[in-house]
Parts: C-alpha cells; structure tokens; sequence
C-alpha cells in the first residue's frame, strides 16, 4: 500500500476528508462544520498517521481502510467515511434542469442499528451510529466540537452483569460511578435515580476538567441478556437536554436478538498466554474452540477451563464468559487451511496476541 491509495475525498454527513499526495507526503484538509482543518499525514503499514491543526494548535489522527470506507480516529472520536463520488466538470457548462415538482411526503422507515453480538436499537433521524472497540458512538447532527475536540459525547455501552437481576441493583451504580470516575475526576452524583422505560435513569454533574465550565452527565441503564446496557450523554446542560429525547428513544427502543459468528474463526485454535494481557488465564498454554453454535470454550493444559459464547464481526471478537467476565479483541485471519493464525489485540493494548490453527512446537 502506498500513499497514493489514500488519496482522495471522503464524506458522510458530518465531516469531509481531502487527501493529496504533496512531496511523497500526504496533505490535505479537514472539512468539519463548515470549518477548514490543514492536515499532513504519513504511511506506516497500512494506516496513515498525521496531525490536523486548529487555533494553532496540532491534533493527532489515524486512518485506515474498513472494506470501501475510510475509518479516521481522534481524540476518542471514531468516523467512517465513504468514498466522495466525483463531480462532473461539464456539468458546470450546461445549465441546469429545471427542478421536478417535490414528491408527496413519504413515511420513511426508522433505521436500525444492529451489534455483531446481536445488540439493536434505533437511530435518531439525522444521528449516526458508528461501532468501535470501546461501545458504539452516537453522533447527532451538529456535533458540538471546538479546539480540544468533540465538547459533547453520545455513547451505548454494554457490560457483563451476573447475578444482577434488576437495574436498580446498587451494584450497578457503584459501577458506573466508578467508570464515571475514571472519565470525568470530579463527577458528583445529582440526585436519585428515575424510572425510565424498562430502567433506570441516573444523572451526574462535574467541571470539564480542561475548561472548568459545567457539564452534566445523564446515563439510562437496563439489563438484558445477562449484561448492563448503557445509553450515556456527557455534554453542557442545556445541549444534554435538548439530545434527551433522541437518547430516550434510543433507550427504549434497546433489544437483543442473534449475534453474528465469523465462520473464518470456527475450529480450534491454540495459544501461549501472558495471562492479564489476553484474558485467557494464568495458564501458559491453551487451547481454545470456537463452534458454529456461537459456544467458546478455553482449556488450560493443566485442566482449567472456562466456557461461553462467542460473536465476531467487523473485524472484532467478542467472548462472554459463564462467570460472567468478558473480552473484546479486534482480529485479523490469515493463512492458508490448516495453518491459519488469528492475530489479537484489545482495546488499548500496543501488543497483539496470536492464535494458531496448529499447535505450537513442544505443547
């Protein structure tokens, strides 16, 4: 891959991205809001990394191909840009078509967003739902952003939650505080917890720690599945409020169907592990099977083993353990049958792990 394959212009709703190839470095611009970002940018493996300036200041992204998409990473802020289609430049030169009679207003179908785990719910007309490693994000229309980034945040979250049957389980706050916690230092707790839906609606306040103005943080939580879902909203008061009402249809519309299985990881697989970096145990070998069935089970060469289920799609892999414990790796196959390797790594870490179909020498 070289940079010319990156060049280019890709849009969705909310941002266009320019790239060029200037002195065998990519350049370009950021189009975000109206407003014109410069950016430089450089390949290394099959991303770019660069930075985009604003106010005089330099913010880091990366970029890489997702199928036909470009996904682009910033600050936490994850956005997945389709190639831009040309213009024509003789279009210009001819006069435009007088426009055709409106057509009569249609009902236009809700969309759905639906997890590889099978997690579903629908979007807010004008909003987007882009999946990553950490949840998915929810981006309204007219995302608030100024020189340190995005000043408003829209997540849905998902987290095993055993032995909790009910949302107003004080587990379950003591839960999201301590998350809270370690986003936001100073967040405090306003109010008691409401009803909502299938639920509970917890809110929170605390001091953007960058600009020392008040932020409010609104979080909606049910169970389902055996796990606590999240919708959460971080942003100034006023701005949260008026999001509420797209956040509470997406809470209420949350459901759970079937997950998706990759069948280019069904089989068993073989794996050393450095226990807390992989999740797999404290075991130095394991094997692991993942069935069609969306059943995983690990087993340790000296006899543990742990059983769950599996969902993997968009090049991420999802295991849910019956103790209720659970991991999350962005993956890759390849190789030919037989002595295919599957290459891990979860949110976060800078290392990968790696699975193989064949069992490594002296196991």
């Amino acid at each position: 891959m070289t940079e010319s394959d990156f060049a280019g212009t890709y849009a969705s709703a909310e941002m266009t991205l320019d790239l060029r190839v200037e002195d065998g470095r990519l350049g370009g611009e950021i189009i975000l809001h109206g407003k014109r970002l410069p950016l430089r940018a450089a390949l290394y493996g099959e991303h770019i990394y660069g930075s985009f300036g604003s106010l005089g200041t330099e913010f880091p992204f990366q970029a890489g191909f997702e199928g036909p998409h470009l996904r682009v990473l910033s600050g936490g802020a994850e956005y997945v840009l389709p190639v831009a289609a040309p213009g024509n430049p003789l279009a210009a030169m001819v006069p435009p078509a007088a426009a055709p009679p409106a057509p009569a207003p249609t009902s236009v179908e809700p969309q759905v967003f639906r997890h590889p785990t099978g997690g579903r719910f629908t979007i807010p007309p004008g909003w987007s739902a882009l999946p990553s490693e950490g949840g998915v994000q929810l981006v309204p229309p007219g995302a608030g952003l100024d020189a340190p980034g995005p000043t408003e945040v829209y997540t849905v979250t998902t987290d095993p939650a055993p032995a909790i049957s009910a949302a107003d389980d004080p587990r379950v706050l003591a839960y999201l505080e301590r998350s809270l916690g370690q986003m936001i230092p100073n967040v405090e707790r306003a109010g008691a917890p409401e009803p909502v839906g299938s639920g509970i609606r917890f809110r929170h306040h605390a001091r953007n720690p960058l600009t020392g103005g008040r932020i409010d943080v609104v979080a909606m939580v049910t169970l389902l599945r055996g796990a606590a879902v999240a919708v959460v909203g971080i942003s100034e008061p006023a701005v949260l409020e008026s999001r509420l009402p797209a956040l509470e249809g997406v809470f209420r519309s949350l459901d759970w169907g079937e997950g998706d299985q990759d069948p280019t990881l069904v089989g068993t697989w073989h794996a050393r592990s450095d226990g807390a970096a992989d999740h797999l145990g404290d075991e130095a070998r394991h094997t692991i099977e993942l069935r069609s069935d969306g059943i995983a089970g690990i087993a340790g060469e000296r006899g543990g083993r742990r059983l769950g289920t599996w969902n993997a799609g968009g090049g991420m892999l999802y295991l849910l353990w019956a103790d209720g414990t659970s991991a999350t790796w962005k993956y890759e196959v390849s190789g030919a049958p037989g002595g295919r390797r599957v290459t891990l790594r979860a949110p976060g870490a800078s290392a990968s792990v790696e699975w193989t179909e064949s069992a490594a020498h002296g196991a």
